[in-house]
């Protein structure tokens, strides 16, 4: 009796093992966490110099400089991923051969649309509108990616009691 309890027992670590891995890796949507996690294995091999500016409440700063850590550069975009489980379902995708666009109205997904345009299977841009909303805090971001080009980050933020606060990243590889 115990041997064949212990035989399901078995059955039922490995079997879970297996069903959560094939979950974890079954994409639903265009998976920007693992293109975003090749591109910044690309640039770290390929190390090329970025015109980056600094938009702060409008005054700037730009310098040329090589991205020591693409991972942490590119971040906003890998975290940007609506592949999560808990989202399964929540985004409305329209899809051709040349673009994919997802799209979801859902109040607890700060991601609200994600715009891929693809050539020869490849993306060639890509948009992603994050948006955040409650009594004491309101953020808009404008995330744009353009392999080879150039990529930009641009928030609005609010906080309640506060002055809004803007802020836009542009980096152009050279």
């Amino acid at each position: 009796m115990k041997k064949t309890a212990s035989v399901i027992l078995i059955s039922l670590l490995f079997g879970c093992g297996t069903t959560t891995e094939k979950m974890a890796n079954d994409t639903n949507y265009f998976d920007l966490s693992g293109y975003f996690s090749n591109e910044a294995d690309r640039l770290t091999k390929e190390n090329p110099s970025v015109a980056k500016t600094v938009f702060i409440n409008g005054k700037a700063e730009e310098k040329t400089v090589k991205i020591a850590d693409w991972v942490n550069e590119l971040q906003s975009f890998s975290s940007s991923d609506i592949n999560k489980a808990s989202w399964r379902g929540e985004f409305t995708a329209l899809q051709n051969d040349s673009t994919k666009t997802y799209t979801s109205n859902s109040a607890k997904i700060p991601v609200k649309s994600v715009f891929v345009k693809l050539v020869n299977t490849k993306p060639v841009f890509i948009q992603i509108i994050l948006k955040n909303e409650n009594t004491l805090y309101n953020s808009h971001d404008t995330l744009t990616y353009v392999p080879n080009d150039f990529y930009s980050i641009v928030k609005s933020q609010k906080i309640k009691l506060m002055e809004q606060k803007n802020y836009k990243v542009i980096g152009k590889f050279n």
